[in-house]
């Protein structure tokens, strides 16, 4: 049997308020018990256990065979009425289900729907967050590439004393992508960094309400990482190599 946890917060106010030790999660899945199913036709006792336990439904949740024999056996007829329904809404469309449970006349449970939208909002403000870095990432492409052009430049005779001694011009360019790539990747990594510790500890915080988020973002910002890195060293290596070839030719 799987147990709304209602069900545990209900029972352990009351043994709290009548001077009786409270009943853990580890306890209560620990006991086996005796479950009675009684009908027309007659009653039995059925070994049970309870396995865990769900936020999501008010409703005592048990394999679907047991029901079928159930209610075939001692259930009074046979038309079975459908008095609840389970939908499962995308992450960020709260709105657009409440909008329609409304229009089907169907009453949604509110606190599942106040969840709801406190997920939709936390997951957009990450996501804000992560374009923002997505930004910041860029925009500190374009930072340093505007600076090791500028730089070269201002070592315009030391490039062209290298090239003059027999330097490869693709040799000069490596050196430079490789030293701003390690900057790079250092503010790439910080960057990102403080996003997984931020996104982590929103997380933490709101698992020990029972809210988990979803992890989609995680796996993006995973794939920007070093997608952002690859492109930081092909567009900095052309970059390198024309102003190089510039000095070199002139």
């Amino acid at each position: 049997i799987i147990m709304p946890r209602d069900f545990v917060v209900m029972l352990n106010t009351f043994m709290s308020s009548s001077g009786i030790a409270q009943i853990s999660d580890e306890v209560a899945t620990s006991i086996p018990f005796k479950l009675r199913i009684s009908g027309p036709k007659g009653e039995e006792w059925l070994n049970a256990r309870i396995i865990g336990f769900t936020n999501e439904i008010s409703a005592l949740l048990v394999p679907m065979e047991f029901m079928n024999y159930a209610n075939l056996k001692y259930g009074e007829n046979q038309d079975g009425k459908i008095t609840q329904v389970i939908i499962k809404g995308k992450e960020g469309q709260f709105g657009s289900l409440e909008k329609y449970l409304n229009e089907k006349g169907l009453e949604p449970k509110k606190a599942q729907m106040i969840v709801g939208r406190l997920k939709s909002i936390i997951s957009m403000l990450i996501f804000i967050i992560l374009v923002v870095s997505i930004v910041a990432v860029i925009s500190s492409v374009l930072v340093l590439l505007q600076y090791m052009h500028l730089l070269l430049s201002q070592n315009r005779y030391e490039v062209k004393t290298l090239l003059r001694i027999g330097y490869s011009p693709y040799y000069i360019a490596r050196l430079f992508v490789q030293y701003f790539s390690i900057v790079f990747a250092v503010s790439l990594i910080a960057a990102f960094g403080l996003f997984f510790i931020l996104k982590w500890w929103i997380n933490k915080t709101l698992q020990i309400g029972g809210i988990y988020l979803n992890e989609d973002l995680s796996v993006i910002a995973v794939i920007i990482l070093p997608i952002s890195f690859l492109l930081f060293v092909g567009i900095g290596t052309l970059s390198a190599r024309k102003n190089v070839m510039q000095l070199f030719n002139k």
